[in-house]
């Protein structure tokens, strides 16, 4: 029953998700956030690139228990995770510009989280799909409990 209120919508959210490559992306750049962090010598800079690691760590981390799709939503919840550190990304990048600090790194992450804003047709179609899907997963806990 599960797969019956997931499949059409969370396959194409999925795909659509997985195309653009921002998982892809956001690990390559967590990995160069660690390794600059081990380098960097400015206090400054070393405070917004801890606070940037941990943001990629957040959106990166798996959420799951294991239980697996239908019961999990992985790529929805990798959505999520994205969608709450961009107001973060965009507050680390406005206080280096308060220093008159530039860190390509951060403006580099902050491009790939805007690949989830896709044009409107495109971007309409994943929001839309991660609301249904998040409607779906609402129902399915209702129907598991009784």
């Amino acid at each position: 029953m599960a797969h019956a209120l997931f499949d059409h919508y969370y396959k194409r959210f999925k795909k659509a998700v997985d195309n653009l490559g921002v998982k892809g992306k956001l690990k390559k750049l967590s990995r160069l956030v660690e390794k600059r962090l081990e380098k960097e010598q400015t206090s400054f800079v070393r405070e917004i690139l801890g606070e940037l690691y941990e943001l990629l760590s957040y959106a990166l981390a798996d959420s799951g228990e294991g239980l697996g799709y239908p019961f999990e939503v992985p790529a929805l919840r990798f959505y999520e995770r994205c969608l709450a550190v961009e107001g973060p990304v965009y507050d680390l990048i406005h206080r280096c510009a308060d220093q008159y600090t530039y860190l390509k790194i951060l403006c580099d992450v902050q491009d790939v989280l805007r690949l989830l804003h896709p044009p409107p047709a495109v971007r309409g179609k994943i929001h839309h799909d991660a609301d249904r899907i998040r409607e779906r997963e609402r129902c399915s806990k209702g129907l598991a409990r009784r």
